[in-house]
């Protein structure tokens, strides 16, 4: 997608600088967009739409790891 490429560009042109992604954040995806360099996640309904919030918050945290 146009926007992982987006931030890969702004971290490689400003590697320095922190940046964070807020909305649209899925386990499925967060893995993919920690690669980018972005520093920062915030979190909302990716967990709060999920039937069971703590399987959904563990599966965020493997998704970090891959």
């Amino acid at each position: 997608p146009i926007f992982l490429e987006k931030m890969t560009l702004f971290n490689s042109e400003h590697p320095s600088k922190e940046f964070q992604l807020d909305g649209g954040i899925h386990f499925d995806t967060v893995s993919d967009i920690l690669k980018t360099g972005v520093n920062n996640l915030v979190i909302g309904s990716g967990l709060f739409k999920e039937p069971d919030f703590n399987q959904a918050f563990d599966k965020f945290l493997e998704a970090q790891v891959r």
